[in-house]
């Protein structure tokens, strides 16, 4: 089965339970990466040798703005929140705790106002489907 974007959805706990963490939302992405640290090799002097160190994540999500909560967006920023990521169809989770690093707005005259955020994670990303 293909995953179209629409099966993404990123989700936030709120006194509500999980709730999606913006309405509208055009795109999400999650980007996992790992850092790689140079080691000693006993074995060859010509070639280096690496393994892997600690990970990192930072999700982003662009969405349409609605004018009800053009504020609350823009003021979460340096919130933690507990993000979960959910594919609608087989219901995989993953999920980890996360600073809004950043929120954003444009309006430009003639189109709909859209908004994005960043995620920076905070500890690990959980698979907990």
């Amino acid at each position: 089965m293909i995953l179209h974007g629409k099966d993404l959805i990123v989700m936030g706990n709120t006194t509500n339970g999980y709730t999606p963490i913006v309405a509208c939302s055009k795109s999400c992405e999650i980007d996992v990466s790992c850092e790689v640290i140079e080691k000693s090799s006993v074995t060859s002097s010509a070639w280096r040798e690496y393994i892997a160190g600690r990970k990192v994540w930072t999700a982003s999500v662009s969405y349409l703005v609605k004018a009800d909560n053009l504020a609350s967006n823009l003021l979460r920023v340096g919130n933690t929140v507990t993000l979960r990521f959910v594919e609608r169809d087989s219901g995989a989770v993953l999920e980890g705790n996360a600073i809004i690093k950043s929120a954003k707005a444009v309006g430009t005259k003639g189109n709909l106002t859209t908004g994005s955020c960043t995620f920076q994670g905070t500890g690990s990303l959980s698979n907990i489907s």
